[in-house]
């Protein structure tokens, strides 16, 4: 059994800022060109998603819906191909407020350096809009 252990450090790695570099400019486009064709994703309590198309339809929606974002890495750990996130979300709301989220984020990356699996454990419901007939 090949046992490694967890490394913490302060700074994400240089390809974690590339992957999350489009994200905060809204391009769905430079997101996708980072992860592998079969990438399994998943945000907060949503049911997971698996492909570009999947990707592209999820990113377009949400990005509808803000300005822009940013995230504030506090922690960050890595083992063999996973890195662990844990942060804060801010996102940069239409009516130009922000909203402020704690997070954590689970990515694997592949040896050809594209993302196959992200989880995001967030609470989307204070940027999301309301479903018709929701409270």
């Amino acid at each position: 059994m090949n046992q490694q252990t967890a490394q913490s450090t302060d700074m994400p790695p240089a390809w974690i800022t590339e992957l999350y570099a489009p994200m905060e400019t809204l391009d769905v486009e430079g997101l996708i060109s980072n992860l592998s064709e079969d990438v399994i994703l998943r945000l907060g309590n949503a049911e997971p998603i698996s492909g570009h198309d999947a990707v592209r339809a999820a990113s377009s929606n949400l990005f509808s819906t803000i300005r822009g974002m940013t995230h504030t890495f506090l922690s960050v750990w890595h083992c063999g191909e996973d890195t662990m996130l844990v942060g804060e979300a801010a996102y940069n709301m239409l009516d130009g407020s922000t909203v402020r989220l704690p997070c954590a984020t689970l990515v694997h990356r592949r040896a050809d350096g594209l993302v196959d699996n992200m989880q995001t454990f967030i609470d989307m419901a204070p940027v999301l809009p309301a479903p018709p007939g929701g409270h």
